[in-house]
């Protein structure tokens, strides 16, 4: 698990240990964010109030008992069947409380379990809104104008829901908790019955039986309005898909221990609301994926021009697919329609409809890549310029892409070098050298009749090395033999030998690690030696280890905190924060660092000029950090070398330096409790020992 989400658990564990009265939320940019669930009624402002009759007039009623026979049934709290498929089933919590999405809170502090306790359970003064207290005022009224106390009663509760926009949504389900609508009135009213802003909705409640928009949208942004669940905790709430209301003066709510928890938030009554803000209708079978470009106008902030598209779950905001495709046609194989973004396309399948597409895809797609350097120009943009390769490639970006597509043949992203071959003479001797006029440091040659670059070139001698510069050039290239094939040095991948990595130019010395008999090579900088690769002992211990592509062979293993210091044979010890500060202050320090092989991260070859030939090999993440789309760690092979350091403190935690081509620095890494849900998520970093 990575440190950001240690540290957002433990705020979150520290917000139930104190009880504060602001609600939790998560916030994504996912596209498919749910904004506003479910269905309400089909007017915004007004809604006829049902007449009271002997079966709707309990005081403890919510909805009339003449509900349609042919609504499936929601399921009830606790568990999570399906409801209506125009009814956001979360208008039911997963359980009364936070606690019924994980079976309970147990070991947070607050004895486990849901929200179970009644209303007023409080310790100090809790001034909770309930459906009775903001209704009192307006009882009274209705009583004054004659109106027996059961009439009154009933109302007002559907004078009330009629101005919130759930009326119908309450007549569909009258099997909804009184104890819901006590949480939806707490939170977009403030919180408290002690607030200025409270009395103002219920003193205006109580004189007309309707309420002002700035009274139930108060919300104060899209950011805010647009909640989801946190990717990191949603496991321990259901997940958040309504407005983040303003909570108002709450000085007067007095949590103390876990009686002062927030209350639970049924969302399917509260995106109710948040869609009455918008003005949308009632979002029906007969409005399925239908969009609405909706506005919503506050006191002191306006919210407009946002899509919402009607959905089986109710009002959801619509992904960039379903907004640039609404109404297009799909009845062409290949034709697309371009978005907002100039490399993102949508493109026509006639079996599986409308696609999302790189630009690059979509646009070649009737474009035959039948020549190898074969060049063609981006109709909607002319500064891109796409290649047609006729040999394996991996396709290449700007900017450092994981998971970049790679293929046998196809169309790549034409670079500088695709151009200028372009326009050179046609190549009549096989092995006929070409220099670049654009980029000195760059050669092609000539193989089976076409212009290719340097490292496609055939050698003997494996481990053999060329080196590229001119004079007027501060970087250079260096090419090394590799499977009889010249690759450039800066290559990042795991297939070299391990005593490739090393300066053929260092005189290296050399200790024997008495433990599996492993010769390492050492190297002395700045008056201490080092060993010039990472260790390779394996100490035996299932999930101690970690290995890349070549099983820990060439660029050594990784190893998790557990094992991190009893790694270093006698006489050696892990690097400290003064060996880490040795290592240099400016870029030009961290590049002579470098192995050769795989050592920039660039397109320049690194010097390794002491032979401390230290390798971008980066970290291994666990899988579940790994698959997270949310968790945003990334592995950085080729681009970070990630080194155990030999700091410890109090709290189990030990240092690790995270060491780039132009700077170093350090941070904490701690082990995972035994009872952790990732006890088994541990990270791995290499070991480099100094010696004692």
């Amino acid at each position: 698990m990575s440190k950001m989400k240690f540290l957002l658990l433990a705020c979150f564990i520290a917000f139930l240990a104190c009880s504060c009265s602001e609600k939790v939320t998560g916030t994504t940019e996912d596209e498919n964010t749910v904004i506003a669930q479910g269905g309400t009624s089909s007017s915004t402002d007004e809604t006829q109030v049902p007449e009271p009759t002997s079966s709707n007039v309990s005081s403890s009623s919510i909805a009339p008992t003449t509900s349609s026979s042919s609504q499936e049934h929601i399921s009830a709290p606790g568990s999570l069947g399906a409801g209506n498929i125009y009814l956001d089933t979360t208008l039911y919590l997963s359980g009364d409380g936070y606690g019924g999405a994980a079976g309970g809170l147990g070991g947070f502090g607050c004895g486990g379990g849901s929200w179970n306790g009644p209303d007023t359970t409080a310790v100090g003064e809790i001034n909770l809104i309930t459906l009775d207290s903001v209704l009192a005022g307006r009882i009274a009224t209705l009583i004054g104008q004659g109106k027996s106390e059961a009439e009154a009663d009933t109302i007002a509760k559907w004078e009330l829901f009629a101005a919130l926009g759930i009326d119908t949504l309450l007549k569909d389900h009258p099997e909804v908790p009184p104890t819901h609508i006590d949480y939806m009135l707490d939170d977009i009213f403030g919180g408290t019955t002690k607030s200025e802003f409270f009395k103002e909705v219920t003193e205006a409640f109580a004189k007309t039986g309707t309420l002002e928009t700035k009274h139930y949208c108060n919300f104060s942004n899209l950011a805010q309005f647009r909640q989801t669940g946190n990717p990191l905790t949603t496991n321990l709430y259901p997940a958040r898909t309504f407005p983040n209301y303003m909570l108002y003066d709450n000085t007067a709510y007095i949590p103390k221990g876990c009686a002062g928890i927030s209350r639970p938030m049924p969302t399917g009554l509260i995106n109710n609301v948040a869609r009455k803000c918008f003005s949308l209708p009632y979002c029906t079978k007969e409005l399925l994926d239908s969009i609405i470009w909706a506005e919503h106008k506050g006191t002191d902030v306006t919210i407009g021009n946002i899509p919402f598209i009607c959905k089986e779950t109710g009002w959801n905001t619509p992904n960039d697919l379903e907004v640039y495709t609404y109404k297009e046609t799909c009845d062409k194989e290949g034709k697309y329609i371009k978005g907002g973004r100039t490399d993102t396309l949508f493109v026509c399948s006639l079996d599986s409809g409308w696609y999302k597409a790189e630009a690059i895809d979509a646009e070649t797609f009737d474009v035959p890549c039948d020549k190898h350097g074969k060049l063609y120009t981006s109709p909607n943009d002319s500064t891109k310029t796409y290649v047609c390769r006729k040999e394996h490639f991996c396709r290449q970006y700007d900017t450092y892409t994981p998971n970049a597509p790679c293929m046998d043949e196809g169309w790549d992203y034409a670079d500088k070098n695709d151009l200028e071959m372009s326009e050179a003479e046609e190549c009549g001797t096989e092995g006929e050298i070409l220099r670049s006029e654009n980029d000195p440091n760059m050669y092609y040659v000539c193989q089976k009749g076409r212009w290719s670059e340097f490292y496609n070139r055939p050698c003997d001698n494996d481990n053999e090395r060329i080196k590229i510069q001119d004079k007027n050039i501060t970087g250079y290239i260096e090419y090394i033999c590799y499977d009889k094939t010249w690759r450039p040095t800066y290559e990042w991948h795991t297939d070299y030998p391990a005593e490739y990595y090393f300066n053929p130019e260092i005189d290296y010395g050399s200790f024997t690690d008495p433990r599996d008999n492993y010769e390492y090579k050492t190297t002395v900088f700045k008056n201490k030696t080092w060993m010039a690769e990472n260790m390779k002992y394996d100490p035996g211990m299932e999930g101690a280890t970690a290995c890349l592509e070549d099983s820990c062979k060439n660029v050594g293993r990784f190893y998790n905190i557990t094992v991190a210091g009893e790694i270093c044979p006698d006489g050696w010890r892990l690097p400290n924060a003064d060996d880490i500060k040795d290592l240099g202050y400016n870029p030009a320090d961290f590049m002579e660092l470098y192995s050769q092989l795989g050592g920039t991260g660039s397109h320049y070859s690194a010097p390794d000029t002491y032979g401390m030939s230290f390798i971008l090999s980066g970290q291994i993440i666990p899988p579940s950090v790994q698959n997270d789309p949310y968790s945003g760690v990334l592995p950085w092979q080729g681009y970070t070398t990630f080194l155990w350091m030999g700091e410890t403190d109090s709290d189990n935690r030990r240092s690790v330096a995270k060491i780039g081509t132009s700077k170093a620095e350090t941070f904490w890494e701690k082990e995972n409790a035994k009872d952790s849900p990732w006890a088994d998520g541990y990270y791995y970093y290499s070991i480099r020992c100094v010696k004692k």
